[in-house]
Formats: structure tokens, sequence, C-alpha cells
């Protein structure tokens, strides 16, 4: 991380010294820049309210200062990893972290977006937006999967289109994708360097901007995440191949794929109406 950028909030000279030494352990490790920068980030707050020497810091001191962050539950559960991670590195099996609770977030429903209000958003939006919204409802991909995508990742064989994508974790899944749309695609990225959304100066759009983009063409409460859940009800509903979806979802545990599967309307009723027993009633 460049903590010369005028933007980066500085931290005590311990604190930055440790936080270097992480940083170099996670890229050898193998993590991705992006869950660095995040981790990173995390723990830096704590740096500028917490003892000036990591090495000195306690559970209670720790547990003291999470308790006053207003957090949604993913957020805190995010924090707390990015904390346990650190002080495990500095300190090991005296980690303060250890004290820090285990979150148990619930299992969301899942939200697909309703076709209706897609094809209403799709008819309103820009070209650009309306590739985005297309790319999560139709290709199952997150708002950081589809800011990076380039020209060099569409491929043809005897099948048809499909589209490289690099997940969460760097791990890689091919998507089998529309022609008509893959064609449209890469002309557009061939137009722009190669990059299918380019950014302003040089790269990609971020992902919280291609997210933004998204989700403000959609009527409340539907986001552009919810896009990926309609795309992984629609591929259940017709496959019923539940390992298939979490394939092309890029999902490391079928388990996450089913809490984006929202069964047909009717679906629940005539399970329950195929256990009805014929009896009279007094």
């Amino acid at each position: 991380m460049n903590t010369n950028h005028p933007l980066v909030l500085k931290v005590p000279p311990l604190w930055q010294s440790a936080l270097d030494s992480w940083e170099q352990e996670m890229t050898v490790s193998g993590l991705r820049e992006r869950t660095i920068g995040t981790r990173l980030r995390h723990v830096r707050q704590a740096a500028r309210a917490l003892k000036p020497d990591p090495r000195e810091v306690t559970s209670v001191e720790l547990l003291g200062w999470v308790s006053e962050r207003s957090w949604q539950l993913e957020t805190r559960h995010a924090y707390y990893s990015s904390l346990r991670s650190f002080f495990g590195f500095i300190k090991g099996v005296n980690s303060p972290a250890l004290a820090l609770p285990h979150i148990h977030r619930p299992n969301a429903l899942p939200r697909p977006v309703p076709d209706t209000q897609l094809v209403e958003a799709l008819n309103s939006a820009s070209p650009r937006t309306r590739q985005i919204l297309l790319l999560g409802a139709c290709v199952g991909l997150r708002a950081s999967e589809i800011a990076r995508v380039h020209i060099d990742d569409f491929f043809h064989d005897l099948h048809g289109y499909s589209l490289h994508v690099v997940g969460k974790g760097g791990v890689s899944r091919f998507v089998p994708i529309d022609r008509g749309f893959a064609e449209e695609l890469m002309e557009c990225a061939r137009a722009n360097n190669g990059w299918l959304f380019p950014g302003k100066d040089h790269g990609h759009l971020s992902p919280r901007y291609v997210s933004k983009l998204g989700s403000c063409a959609l009527a409340s409460p539907w986001t552009l995440h919810t896009l990926r859940h309609r795309f992984a009800t629609t591929a259940y509903r017709n496959s019923h191949d539940l390992i298939a979806v979490q394939r092309l979802l890029g999902h490391s545990s079928v388990a996450t794929t089913q809490r984006y599967t929202a069964p047909a309307d009717d679906a629940l009723r005539l399970v329950a109406e195929s256990t009805h027993l014929n009896v009279s009633h007094p």
C-alpha cells in the first residue's frame, strides 16, 4: 500500500513497521491485491485509535474499540477477520484478537430481481449500464468481475463463446455467453483499448462505481448483486443442476449457491399439496 498517498492517514511508526511486514507476508502467500488493501485499511483504523505499539494492545482494549463501532454484521465479520490475521501474525498464540467473538450471520433469503423490473431497467439504461446489468443478470458476474472484463477474456470454440473470469481468491472459471452479446461486448472493448469499461484516466472502472451504476438503474430495493441471485435462480430452475450453477457463479461452496436460488413461486405450494391426505373433515 502506498502510505505516502495524501489520502492515506498516517499510523504510529511501530504499527507501520508491523503492517509492512504483514503486507509482505500476505503478498507472498498469494492473496489478491484487493484483499490485501481491504485488510490493511481495516487494521489501520485500529492503529489510529489504540496504543502506539500494536504488541502492547490487550484484548480488553481491542474489545473496547470494536464495541464502539456501529458496523453491520457483514462489516463486523470482515474487520474481525482482518484483526485476527494481523494480531495472529505479530503475536501468535498471545493475540488479543483471539477474544473477538465469532459472528453468526443469518442466512439471508434469495432476492432475485424480477424480470419485469430488469426489463424496465434495461429499457431506460444507457448502453454502458445496459451491458453492466446484462453481465450481472445473464452471465452472473460480480461487480468486481464486471469491472475487469477485457477483450482478452473472450474465447470461442466449437460450442460457442465463453468469458474467462477471475473471481474471489483468484479462482478462474469460464462462463458461456450468448454469441450476439459476446460480439457486442468485444466490439466495445476493442474501441476502448481492451477494457470493456475503461476508467477516466487509465485501467478500468472501479467495482464500487460499477455497482453504483447497476444499482441506480434498478428500482429499490434491488441492487446489482441481486442480479446474481436472478441468474442463479433462473439457471437452477431451468437445469436443476446446483453444481453447474455453483461453478458458473464461482462459489467455493454449494451452500452459498443455495442461498442465491429461490424456489419458483408455486414450487413450495405444489410440494406441500403433494402431501395432502384425502380424508373427510367433520
